[in-house]
């Protein structure tokens, strides 16, 4: 385990120049995140940034707070997009709660209907 994590480490290091802009914190922080969602970009595009933005609902929160404090998103970004899930859930959740419910009635009846007599008691 520690040899993987050493591993990952060292690739998201020695990746181009241009992953000199992502930080330290974000690197190891976002690390799991990196390669559960957007292993296929070099770090440091604008391709990963991209992906990274388009799975940020499943980011992780240490990665999420990495991004922020290396500035690549904002605390305002972040709250936009957990207020418009949470509409999205509350939306769902009202439909189905609106959904037609069936009718249980007809059920109990059969429930509480007499039941016929047992055939042993029948046939004496």
């Amino acid at each position: 385990m520690r040899k993987h994590l050493l591993l990952i480490c060292g690739a998201l290091c020695a990746s181009s120049v241009s992953a000199a802009a992502v930080g330290w914190q974000t690197q190891m922080s976002c690390a799991s995140d990196y390669y559960a969602f957007c292993s296929r970009f070099s770090v440091g595009t604008p391709e990963l940034r991209k992906c990274m933005r388009a799975n940020g609902p499943r980011l992780t929160k240490p990665c999420i707070n990495a991004l922020i404090a290396d500035g690549e998103i904002s605390k305002a970004e972040v709250a936009q997009q957990r207020e418009k899930i949470a509409a999205a859930k509350a939306k769902t959740k009202a439909a189905s709660a609106q959904t037609v419910k069936p009718d249980l009635k007809p059920a109990a009846k059969i429930a509480a209907a007499p039941k016929p007599p047992d055939a042993k008691v029948a046939a004496l």
